[in-house]
């Protein structure tokens, strides 16, 4: 087993670095750190207790004034060629010609499996469906949601389709870029997945309701006040909002984020 049995076979002075694990499952020692890949598969964090919800640096992001916006900038250059983590289908998806006549909520669906659910969750990825699609048809706003399955395993989607089809003002899309809906969209919520960090860079009110990097820059989600928490996104000033993202980005590339294209060797402050 992948855990911390291994370390005893080096030398004290060891340093270890982790792929994929976090401290409380690989349980390593004061010199383990954990590293993941980001949603921009070139950026990597690298820290002492996991990675995503799980990291130590969460917590250390606190809204400046002053801020660089080059970061921002950057990756807002980088999703407007329609790039994403995983491949997106072709651009030219419209609510005109998917005969949405009411605002929508976008929720990119979550493998139902993956540690990031398991470990920075307190609610399952069926249970988050399954509470959205009661209050999205009990609710007095006009609004419906609309879920994209992962395209990495639409196979696990299926029992949170079979959620989804009991609703009437929801729908489940494969074939639509997240470049087209998040644009489009009211509003996205997400547990934690990457596609909230995609989602800022577009300048939308996102909603996270797990454990995730970017938890102080977005609204927390309350998965029992479900109209409380769409009126925050009806509230959200958009100046306010964009000047909160473009902050974080500064911190988590500045300070959190090691650039893998841009060395050969770990920076110092690794």
């Amino acid at each position: 087993m992948f855990n911390n049995t291994i370390e005893p076979f080096f030398p004290a002075h060891t340093t270890f670095y982790v792929p994929h694990r976090e401290a409380v499952s690989f349980q390593g020692g004061p010199k383990t750190n954990y590293y993941m890949q980001t949603v921009f598969p070139w950026l990597f964090t690298i820290d002492t207790q996991g990675w995503g919800g799980g990291g130590a640096f969460v917590t250390r992001f606190t809204q400046q004034t002053a801020f660089s916006s080059t970061a921002f900038d950057k990756l807002s250059d980088y999703i407007k060629t329609g790039q994403s983590k995983f491949p997106q289908p072709q651009q030219g998806w419209s609510v005109q010609a998917a005969n949405i006549t009411r605002p929508f909520i976008f929720v990119p669906l979550q493998l139902p499996h993956d540690e990031t659910i398991f470990y920075h969750s307190d609610i399952s990825m069926a249970a988050f469906v399954s509470a959205l699609c009661s209050w999205v048809d009990g609710t007095d706003f006009d609004v419906e949601i609309l879920f994209k399955g992962h395209p990495v395993n639409l196979e696990a989607m299926a029992p949170l389709v079979d959620i989804i089809a009991t609703a009437k003002k929801a729908r489940y899309v494969t074939d639509v870029s997240i470049h087209d809906l998040i644009p489009a969209a009211a509003a996205v919520y997400v547990l934690n997945s990457g596609v909230g960090q995609e989602a800022m860079l577009h300048e939308a009110p996102v909603v996270a309701f797990a454990r995730s990097e970017y938890i102080g820059a977005v609204i927390k989600g309350e998965i029992d006040n479900l109209d409380g928490t769409f009126q925050k996104t009806l509230n959200d000033e958009p100046h306010s909002r964009v000047e909160r993202y473009k902050c974080w980005y500064a911190w988590y590339l500045d300070e959190i984020c090691h650039d893998v294209s841009a060395f050969t060797t770990l920076p110092g402050r690794v």
